[in-house]
């Protein structure tokens, strides 16, 4: 019975005995692709190990015991079988016959790749599921060997194997022993564009130093796009490299600084860019389907070290298929308002793109749906993330507090990004560079949306128990104070400072100054970006003189003495905690997290402020208007800067009424129009419950009374509301006081104690309830309502005809 086997004897056709990499890499250098040379220890070694080493009948029984829906039940089984392998002895004969083939590679240092034999089909690929181990040596041979056996049944390969139907299958897994190419400069390539699906396109991926700092995301490589026929380098994006993960001396691997002159150039040249692109046509050829493949360069010479199939390029032209697959599948609601495609591309898209937390985050999630405001990832995805991020920080509230530093670290990096737009002429060329830059930066944010929604949500459980023992029926009212965030935000100041504006007018001492400096520093705030309208000088005197007319005095004194009671009620609460230091320490990360949640929504409208001229010039070179750019994802704006004009497919009208967006293994699909309609109808977003008779919030002003709903989602909607209705809005501001004199009741979306609608209905003696999430999506215009904010609950009595 053979053990192992060289490259030159293996090809494609032996995937159940050299795993898909295994027997990719033989067929590669059975064609004469350059390959570095190596040799598979055979799936049946493994075989043999477990036979050798009893442990088959052991590891079937705990595999027996796991329930893919529940994670714990993954892990656990995952850790009991890993710790089996690795503690086993290596029997004497393998070890043998392993070391020989490694001596006759004649190579210090080598890679240990596992290859699973049901690996890298065109519909499923492990790639990123099992382990790697590169600049091995002899010393530690035989231990990654080991540990790329026990690969197979980590969470995350166990997960994969019931995600894709294939634990009932026998899986093996064969391990790929390569001579190390000390590379210089590394990447990724596609024979085949995977954003556009163009098939005469191939993209390349290039960075200094190994290629695993690619593949996990931690550096943003160069990216150059390049035309088969003719054969041209179509488009090159050139990224600044301040550091590249290298061998390091005494073995294993290092980051290392790349000076400034070397990591600012292009990582690749235009000659090799051509030559490395013949090699990839070369492999596509010979398999005779698009492929994924990893390279690198040592000594002026390309290698590949891997090929597989590329599996995400069977969606194209199946929307409707997607729409039936969609309408099947349970759904997580995660987001509302997220404003538009252009937005909820770049979070969708940024949620397969590495952060730099320690956290073991997934990012395999696979189906997205957003439907005009409603953002939402299948239910199974869900639950998966959530496992894996709660048990890594359930004793560790200090996690969340690091996500956030991180988190407004990147969001000053986009602010100066923003910033720097102001300066520049544009022309379609650095229009479409732009674009692309501002893609990959907004990338970063993808899963520190979601993650903190985690944490969060375990680390209420935590306050809200601690809350209720303590107080009992005081308990709401009392997690609301404790969880409202002391800080003042931008919203709250530009309130004040309005306030403060439209005293000066009542006293005649405002000036020109006092307008000049409040726009500077809050032109963007009270504005919509999305609807390409921002903070004018005569929206300004408008808003200033309708909040004279309004007691402006007694406004502004209520707002500030309503801050300043807060942070002294609070203290006296957090005081209460003083013997647990675990829930004060709760409170403080809950506190920033909420306030968080609002400092980031308030700095997409500044960037977007910021920004305006970009944008501007961007729908003028599309022959669109301002705000119609908003309505694309953002691939389809690069593409159509690329190509200098719209698809034709894309009706901007249409979007403008109403859109659904798909997202299937980060590749976005968009219906809008009819389409959208017949979407809307077979796809229901689950936790967002139109058919409820009730909804829950929390009380902001005590009383009961019934009355007719005006809904406002708009500032344009003010205008609708009807005297003695109950305003149902997602928020309320300053703008919102003459028409709040009119109505009976509020009840807001969000908000907390110091929220405008909290502070104004105090004032005005009228129940209030905010923070019920879904307000505006289960209520409407006309609907007769039963408001009781002496409970939080409002009641559908009867609906709207």
């Amino acid at each position: 019975m053979e053990l192992v086997q060289d490259f030159k004897k293996i090809s494609k056709k032996d995937v159940s005995l050299a795993g898909g990499k295994g027997a990719s890499l033989g067929e590669m250098t059975g064609a004469g692709i350059s390959v570095p040379p190596g040799f598979v220890i055979l799936s049946s070694v493994f075989e043999k190990f477990l036979e050798e080493t009893d442990l088959n009948v052991e590891i079937d029984s705990v595999l027996d015991s796991v329930n893919h829906k529940e994670m714990h039940t993954i892990e656990n089984a995952s850790e009991k079988i890993q710790a089996l392998i690795l503690q086993a002895k290596m029997p004497q004969n393998i070890a043998i016959e392993i070391e020989k083939f490694f001596k006759n590679l004649n190579s210090k240092y080598v890679a240990v790749r596992s290859s699973a034999t049901a690996e890298d089909s065109a519909s499923a690929a492990w790639a990123g599921q099992l382990e790697s181990y590169l600049n091995t040596t002899e010393k530690n041979l035989l231990e990654n060997v080991k540990k790329c056996w026990a690969s197979l049944f980590t969470p995350r390969a166990i997960f994969y194997r019931f995600e894709k139907d294939l634990h009932k299958q026998k899986i093996s897994v064969a391990v790929v022993v390569q001579k190390m190419v000390e590379s210089e400069k590394s990447g990724i390539a596609f024979s085949v564009h995977p954003v556009t699906q163009d098939r005469n396109q191939l993209i390349i991926e290039a960075g200094f130093g190994l290629g695993e700092a690619i593949v996990s995301g931690q550096i943003t490589p160069d990216s150059y796009v390049v035309g088969k026929e003719p054969r041209r380098i179509i488009d090159k994006n050139v990224q600044t490299q301040s550091k590249g993960f290298y061998r390091a001396k005494n073995g294993g691997n290092e980051w290392l600084e790349i000076p400034k002159e070397k990591g600012e150039k292009q990582v690749l040249t235009d000659e090799e860019i051509l030559e490395l692109s013949e090699l990839i046509l070369d492999i596509e050829n010979h398999y005779g389907f698009p492929c994924d493949i990893e390279w690198a360069f040592e000594n002026g010479r390309f290698y590949i070290t891997q090929s597989r199939p590329i599996t995400t390029l069977d969606f194209k032209d199946i929307r409707d298929e997607i729409i039936e697959e969609f309408a099947k599948t349970k759904w997580h609601f995660i987001h509302k308002r997220t404003r538009s495609p252009l937005y909820t591309s770049l979070l969708w898209e940024g949620v397969h793109f590495k952060t730099k937390t320690n956290i073991p985050f997934d990012h395999s999630v696979e189906k997205v749906i957003y439907r005009d405001a409603e953002l939402a990832i299948d239910e199974l995805s869900w639950e998966k993330l959530r496992e894996r991020v709660i048990n890594f920080t359930k004793n560790n509230p200090e996690v969340l507090s690091a996500l956030l530093r991180d988190n407004y670290k990147i969001n000053d990096e986009v602010e100066k990004f923003a910033l720097k737009t102001q300066k520049q002429t544009w022309s379609s060329k650095n229009l479409h560079n732009f674009w692309v830059k501002y893609r990959n930066l907004m990338h970063r944010f993808g899963a520190y949306v979601i993650l903190p929604l985690f944490i969060e949500a375990d680390l209420e459980k935590e306050l809200k128990s601690a809350v209720i023992e303590k107080y009992n029926t005081r308990a709401e009212e009392i997690y609301q104070i404790l969880t409202t965030p002391i800080k003042s935000g931008a919203t709250q100041e530009e309130e004040l400072s309005l306030l403060k504006l439209a005293m000066l007018k009542n006293s005649n001492k405002l000036k020109n100054e006092d307008i000049d400096i409040y726009l500077e520093k809050f032109s963007w705030i009270a504005n919509n970006a999305f609807d390409g309208k921002f903070m004018t000088k005569e929206v300004l005197e408008e808003r200033i003189k309708l909040a004279s007319e309004n007691k402006p005095e007694m406004h502004f004194n209520s707002y500030a003495g309503k801050i300043e009671n807060h942070k002294q009620v609070f203290e006296k609460y957090y005081k209460d905690f003083s013997n647990n230091l675990r829930i004060q320490g709760v409170i403080n990360v809950l506190q920033e997290s909420i306030f968080f949640r609002s400092w980031r929504t308030e700095r997409y409208y500044r960037n977007a402020y910021f920004m305006r001229d970009v944008f501007a010039k961007t729908a003028d070179l599309l022959n669109l208007k301002n705000n119609d750019i908003f309505y694309l994802t953002i691939n389809e704006i690069i593409e159509s800067l690329k190509n200098n004009t719209l698809p034709a497919d894309i009706v901007i009208s249409e979007r403008k009424i109403s859109y659904v967006c798909f997202a299937i293994n980060n590749k976005v699909f968009v219906y809008s129009g009819e389409k959208a309609k017949l979407a809307k109808q077979k796809i229901q977003v689950q936790e967002i419950s139109k058919n409820t008779e009730e909804i829950k919030g929390q009380t902001a002003y005590p009383g009961r009374v019934n009355g007719i709903v005006s809904t406002v989602i708009s500032k344009d909607d003010l205008k609708n509301v009807k005297d003695g209705s109950i305003l149902v809005s997602p928020s309320t501001t300053i703008d919102y006081v003459p028409i709040l004199k009119k109505v009976i009741a509020i009840v807001t979306e969000e908000g907390g104690v110091l929220s405008h609608a909290s502070v104004i209905s105090r004032e005005l003696h009228i129940p209030c309830v905010i923070g019920t999430k879904n307000a505006t999506q289960v209520l409407k215009d006309g609907d007769l309502v039963e408001v009781d904010a002496n409970s939080g609950m409002v009641k559908i009595i009867e609906r709207a005809k």
